[in-house]
């Protein structure tokens, strides 16, 4: 078995050449299975967010909760998670 990995210099470009890469196999007609993050412009500004989508049907999971008031950082919210564990 052959493991290789990609990575991006720019914080979120791999996932943004991951989510295009994605976009252009599926043109071809392939079909994947796995998850890709999207709408990453959403997630550079104030809202706290992880949003996969779930191929091949490309169902929307959010997988973080926004936090309470104080809160320093972003929380994953358990159920979400749950179900994309389950869902792939």
């Amino acid at each position: 078995m052959q493991i290789a990995y990609l990575s991006a210099a720019a914080p979120g470009r791999t996932d943004l050449l991951l989510a295009r890469t994605v976009d252009r196999l599926e043109a071809r007609g392939l079909v994947l299975a796995g998850t890709v993050a999207t709408d990453l412009d959403a997630f550079a500004g104030a809202e706290c967010g992880l949003k996969l989508h779930l191929l091949p049907a490309r169902r929307p999971a959010r997988l973080s909760q926004t936090p309470d008031d104080g809160s320093p950082g972003c929380r994953l919210d358990p159920g979400s998670v749950e179900e994309v564990a389950r869902a792939t």
